[in-house]
């Protein structure tokens, strides 16, 4: 079931709820946990399910996904290449329906998979797959997470009536439903990608993407290990963040290249690459944007009020710092970022 199978993963929403993490790159590629990209969830799920012929639609920066795709995932997923056909490839935005209709007309296909790319959690597709094989349907659905099976004929014949991907079928199709009981999480705004990165510090996921051998989320980070510190305390602390003497790092998520300088406290928040944080600083529920610098002896998430009036706060009282002058850092080549969990 799974090799005649074409997979679209959708990556193309504006992702302005998400600003200012996604002024330079598309919400899927907005990092995550210390050392993934949001899409190397979905995409992960679809290698690992044996599917072959994957391809990620952008809509809005493509280029930036292409860049990811082709300089990264492709090259992960050669170990798994059965010889024939491509893997993982991007697509520009489609300008009508033929553009997937050719896709799957040219492939000897019976199924296509259509997935959101912004949603973190696991599934093994071929439960869907069997699903779909052993019913009388034309295509099953779910909405967390959020993707639907079609049978060949029934996504066809929906590119007849619209292009959109996500519109659902006439209702003169017969359709089921997949009951999936496990964690999902959609990244739409700012909240839900703190909320995200703060799941992964506990159990209640019920999965774990560093150490998971049988079910591996793959991403061009490198090795996912631990950086080993006293400092440190139930948080993700990549290989080459540099932690000062008597700092302090709990309950938080800090990526590579990170510097947090002498004295200064970090609590319940997600540091990004390549930020400063000055000496003797304080910072909780935060997230703090890459290459961003904070000033020593600053006080970030006590005083939601006086935060507001130098950065933006999200409704769930999240202070997000970013400096705008920063330049983006690269989306791949970054091999420093060895991640795992003390204290747990």
């Amino acid at each position: 079931m799974v090799d005649p199978t074409i997979t679209f993963v959708l990556a193309g929403s504006d992702g302005s709820r998400m600003q200012p993490l996604t002024v330079r790159q598309p919400k899927v590629l907005a990092p995550f946990g210390g050392i993934f990209r949001i899409l190397d969830f979905t995409l992960s799920n679809a290698i690992n399910s044996q599917l072959r012929h994957v391809y990620v639609v952008g809509e809005r920066q493509w280029e930036s996904i292409q860049s990811y795709i082709r300089d990264g995932w492709s090259q992960l997923s050669k170990e798994f290449r059965w010889d024939r056909d491509e893997d993982v490839m991007s697509l520009p935005p489609a300008r009508n329906p033929s553009d997937y209709a050719d896709i799957v007309g040219r492939s000897r296909a019976e199924f296509v998979l259509v997935i959101s790319g912004e949603q973190i959690y696991q599934l093994d597709y071929r439960r869907v797959l069997r699903q779909l094989a052993e019913s009388r349907a034309d295509f099953i659905t779910s909405e967390a997470p959020r993707f639907t099976i079609f049978r060949r004929e029934a996504f066809l014949k929906q590119l007849r009536h619209d292009s959109d991907l996500w519109v659902r079928p006439p209702q003169s199709a017969r359709s089921e439903s997949f009951n999936f009981t496990g964690y999902c999480r959609t990244v739409e705004t700012l909240d839900d990608y703190h909320a995200a990165n703060m799941d992964f510090l506990t159990d209640r996921p019920g999965f774990d993407p560093y150490t998971g051998t049988s079910w591996p989320v793959r991403t061009l980070s490198g090795p996912r290990y631990l950086q080993e510190s006293r400092h440190a305390l139930n948080s993700r602390v990549s290989l080459g963040t540099r932690l000062g003497l008597g700092s302090k790092v709990s309950s938080s998520v800090v990526s590579a290249g990170t510097r947090i300088e002498a004295g200064s406290e970090i609590e319940h928040s997600v540091i990004l690459s390549g930020c400063h944080i000055g000496v003797r600083s304080r910072i909780r529920n935060a997230v703090i944007a890459e290459n961003a610098t904070i000033p020593p002896g600053s006080w970030i998430g006590f005083d939601l009020e006086a935060d507001r009036l130098r950065y933006a706060v999200t409704p769930e009282g999240v202070v997000v710092v970013a400096n705008s002058e920063a330049a983006p850092m690269p989306l791949i080549h970054r091999r420093c970022a060895r991640v795992g969990t003390r204290g747990r």
